[in-house]
C-alpha cells in the first residue's frame, strides 16, 4: 500500500520485493523501525494523526538533553469522550532515519507522561506530517517493509 503526498492511495497487482523487515504490527497498528542517534527506536505509524509525537520512552531515554534543548508547555490528549492536559516538551526538530531516508521533523511534541497503553512501549507514533518530507511512503505487508521516497 502506497499513500502519495498528493493524496493517492496505491495498491499494486503485484508488489515489489523489498529487502528489508523494518515493520511489525501490534495489534492493526503499524510499528517501524528508525534510528535516532545510533539508537534503535520503535515508531507506531498512524496515517490518521497529523502530527508525529514522542513517548514517555524516548523522553527517558534523553531526559537530559530534551530538557536542555526544548521548552516545556502543555497541550490536551484525548480519545473518544475524554481529554486532559498534560505537561509536554517541544522539540524544534527531530533528526532521525526510518524507510531508507534520513528525515528530520520541525516542531516535535515530546510527551514527559504515559497517556495510554502505547505510550508506554513505543518511543512515538508518526503522523502525517512525516509525508511532506518525502513524496510517497510504502507499507508492505508481505515482506513486512516500509518504505519512504
Amino acid at each position: 500500500i502506497t499513500e502519495t503526498t498528493a493524496g493517492e492511495f496505491l495498491v499494486p497487482a503485484r508488489p515489489r520485493p523489498r529487502p528489508v523487515e523494518n515493520m511489525c504490527l501490534s495489534g492493526y497498528m503499524p510499528v517501524v523501525e528508525a534510528v535516532h542517534r545510533g539508537n534503535r527506536i520503535r515508531l507506531c505509524l498512524d496515517t490518521g494523526a497529523a502530527l508525529s509525537v514522542l513517548y514517555l520512552p524516548f523522553y527517558n531515554r534523553h531526559r537530559g538533553e530534551i530538557n536542555a534543548r526544548s521548552r516545556g508547555r502543555e497541550t490536551t490528549v484525548g480519545g473518544v469522550g475524554t481529554s486532559r492536559k498534560i505537561a509536554v516538551r517541544v522539540l524544534d526538530e527531530f533528526d532521525f532515519r526510518a524507510g531508507g531516508r534520513d528525515l528530520a521533523l520541525k516542531k516535535v511534541i515530546v510527551q514527559t507522561e504515559g497517556t495510554h497503553p502505547d505510550t508506554r512501549y513505543f518511543h512515538g507514533v508518526l503522523g502525517t506530517d512525516l509525508l511532506a518530507l518525502c513524496s510517497r511512503m510504502t507499507l508492505n505487508f508481505t515482506s513486512m517493509s516500509f518504505v519512504l521516497e
